[in-house]
């Protein structure tokens, strides 16, 4: 009885639930940003303070301790990286932290598809910066902003691509080259509410089909036969 209700207990609400678990994340980037909003990462702080290492100054800046909320907050390099990721989908909201943006995005009035593909950016953001620390420290490398969102638009486009969502079947749209397909939005189309500017939704055409006696608007992924509701 006593394990049922351990099991069953009432657990507090957090924020980052459905950024750390969605579904177009793939395992590892879940397991740190789980780890990282936990506060359970192995940094230098932490080995410091039970006495396994004497230096527990950032393995990027050299500044201050290594601790969580300086890694995914406060540090300068995440808050450019930040900006570069809010630049690239989009995002006009005012938020300097991952926390206050992943609560915006919650509270977004985009689709459920959108939001999964910025959590997917968000959560994919916390795991290169953690690489980035640890390539610092065991290749001596420092990968810079422009590298980290490189590798981020093409994780991001791969989550996405991989993703076991509900495929409706339609003609797949191929490029002719290796530069991405420009967004297509046809005039024809007068029911759409929203323009959808951003640089990550150029890899996406949208088309509208009829479902019962409702237009229903769809996201076609230009690299795969997906289309998501959109």
């Amino acid at each position: 009885m006593e394990f049922f209700l351990l099991v069953v207990a009432t657990r507090p609400m957090v924020p980052w639930d459905k950024m750390v678990w969605n579904r177009l994340n793939i395992s590892k980037y879940m397991f740190i940003c789980w780890l990282a909003f936990q506060c359970r990462l192995q940094t230098t702080a932490k080995f410091a303070r039970i006495g396994i290492s004497s230096f527990p100054n950032c393995l990027l800046c050299g500044q201050d301790d290594e601790e969580h909320g300086h890694l995914i907050s406060r540090y300068p390099y995440i808050s450019r990286c930040l900006a570069s990721l809010k630049r690239w989908m989009g995002i006009q909201s005012s938020p300097t932290t991952l926390q206050r943006l992943i609560r915006n995005i919650s509270h977004g009035n985009g689709s459920k598809f959108k939001r999964n593909v910025m959590y997917a950016g968000v959560a994919a953001l916390v795991y290169l910066v953690w690489r980035s620390r640890n390539c610092s420290f065991w290749d001596k490398a420092f990968p810079t902003v422009q590298n980290v969102m490189n590798v981020l638009k093409q994780l991001v486009r791969k989550m996405e691509s991989q993703s076991t969502a509900e495929n409706v079947f339609a003609p797949t749209i191929l490029t002719t080259s290796s530069q991405v397909a420009p967004l297509m939005v046809p005039s024809s189309l007068p029911s759409m509410k929203h323009k959808r500017n951003a640089l990550i939704w150029q890899h996406f055409t949208f088309i509208e089909k009829m479902e019962g006696d409702k237009q229903v608007c769809f996201a076609q992924c230009n690299y795969c036969p997906k289309q998501y509701k959109a």
